[in-house]
């Protein structure tokens, strides 16, 4: 019954279901992190272009949660922007996830979830760059990222994530974003065929595990010190990016 649903074994059904659970956790700890934590570690169970397929319907899931609390607090023209350019750069990264052989997109997603990382650790100034141009540049990199390994989150968190932003604008912001920028990868994956009915079973099993990882993240946020969170997503990549490494070697 399971596999007929989701296209998996019950044991693998369990891992995936795990390790979304443990996004969740992070999502719901920091308010980021979800596509960072799920991508490179569910690539390991699963080939890269179904794994980014799986992230982007568990990212559309995720992103209704807080969603409307979150559409009043954001600059709307700021937002929306962002995610426009975002849109108009899915079909590249689309383009690129078909067409990178397996070992290779494994790899470089397990890179990109490192980066994530970094980027997030890295001394910026307190506010944002001003103009439209930046915001432009921004959404770009994130729908390229977002369509090719389904971890939107780099550039974004880049230009939000800032002493001088309020943490609540960046969280709404994020959350705004990374609701319309997934769902527009995620239909436009259905109009070139490469969903099935399957991966939304997958996605749908998968829920009440981020549902659960989410809520159980959001009752620590803000109690647990950035040192110990980061800690965790650290060691997760590290974990992802050296199976990915081992698998290209084999």
């Amino acid at each position: 019954m399971i596999e007929a649903l989701t296209g998996l074994a019950p044991l693998s059904m369990l891992m995936v279901a795990g390790i979304v659970l443990i996004a969740g956790f992070v999502r719901g700890l920091t308010g980021v992190g979800l596509a960072v934590v799920l991508v490179p570690l569910v690539n390991l169970v699963l080939p890269p272009e179904r794994t980014v397929l799986l992230a982007i319907l568990v990212g559309c899931l995720a992103g209704t949660m807080g969603y409307r609390a979150a559409w009043r607090n954001v600059n709307r023209r700021q937002v929306s922007i962002i995610t426009l350019a975002a849109i108009a750069a899915t079909p590249l990264g689309l383009a690129l996830l078909f067409n990178t052989p397996p070992d290779i997109a494994r790899l470089a997603i397990a890179v990109i979830a490192l980066a994530a990382f970094v980027v997030i650790v890295i001394p910026r100034p307190p506010l944002p760059p001003s103009g439209i141009g930046p915001m432009i540049v921004t959404g770009l990199l994130t729908g390229l990222l977002g369509s090719f390994a389904a971890i939107p989150g780099p550039p974004v968190i880049y230009y939000f994530v800032r002493r001088g932003v309020p943490a609540a604008l960046t969280r709404d912001s994020l959350i705004v974003i990374f609701l319309w920028g997934p769902l527009f990868v995620a239909l436009a994956a259905l109009a070139l065929g490469k969903l099935d009915w399957q991966l939304g079973g997958l996605a749908l099993a998968c829920f009440p595990a981020l549902a659960i990882g989410n809520a159980l993240g959001s009752r620590y946020f803000g109690k647990i010190p950035d040192r110990h969170w980061r800690a965790l997503v650290v060691g997760l990549i590290a974990i992802a990016t050296l199976g990915a490494m081992l698998r290209m070697a084999g």
